[in-house]
C-alpha cells in the first residue's frame, strides 16, 4: 500500500520540509488539538495507508483543565508512522480532564483505534511510533482512557502495530512532584 504523509502541528516551517510544520499547535486559551467532537464512531479518520501521520500540539494556558492533545471516543488514525505528541505547560494543578496526550473515552459503544502499519521486505531499519505527553504541574503525561460512565466498557481504546516495522512506545512525562 501507498500513502501520504500527514501533519498537523504549527510554527515556523520544518528545516528539512518547507510545506511542514516543524512545531506544536499552541492554544493559550485551550486544548490546543482536539480531535473529535460527539461519542461516536468514526466521526474523526484520519487514514494515510503507509504514510506518516504526526499530530502535535500544546496548551500554554494557566488553567490547567486542558490538554495539549485530546482524542474523543471514536477516533481512528492508521497509517505508516503515527506519533502522537502532546504538552500541557499550565501552572496550576490539573484534574483528570486534562494531560499531555488524552484520549477521551465517555462512550461505551465508540472505540479508538490508533494503528501504525509500516512494513517492508527489509526488516534491518525498525522505526519507533510513539504518543508522548508532557505536563508541566498535573499527574498526567498520557491518559488513556477516563474514569467516567464508560471505565469499565471492554476494549475502548486500542493501540496496535501491525507489519513487520511497526512498533509502539508510550512516555509520558508529569512535572508535580
Amino acid at each position: 500500500a501507498t500513502g501520504a504523509d500527514i501533519t498537523i502541528g504549527g510554527g515556523a516551517a520544518d528545516s528539512t520540509d518547507p510545506l511542514r510544520p516543524a512545531s506544536n499547535s499552541q492554544s493559550s486559551a485551550g486544548t490546543a488539538v482536539t480531535l473529535g467532537t460527539s461519542n461516536s464512531e468514526n466521526v474523526v479518520r484520519i487514514v494515510s495507508g503507509s504514510g506518516d501521520i504526526s499530530i502535535r500540539g500544546e496548551a500554554t494556558a494557566a488553567n490547567a483543565a486542558h490538554s495539549g492533545l485530546r482524542l474523543k471516543a471514536g477516533v481512528k488514525i492508521i497509517g505508516g508512522n503515527v506519533s502522537l505528541y502532546g504538552k500541557n505547560r499550565a501552572t496550576s494543578d490539573s484534574d483528570n480532564s486534562s494531560a499531555g496526550v488524552f484520549i477521551y473515552e465517555d462512550s461505551t459503544t465508540a472505540k479508538t483505534l490508533i494503528e501504525a502499519t509500516e512494513s517492508s521486505p527489509d526488516q534491518s531499519k525498525i522505526e519507533t511510533r510513539s504518543i508522548v505527553g508532557e505536563i508541566t504541574s498535573g499527574d498526567f503525561g498520557v491518559m488513556l482512557g477516563n474514569t467516567g460512565a464508560a471505565s469499565n466498557a471492554l476494549d475502548q481504546v486500542t493501540l496496535r502495530a501491525t507489519g513487520n516495522l511497526a512498533g509502539i512506545l508510550i512516555d509520558g512525562t508529569s512535572g508535580k512532584a
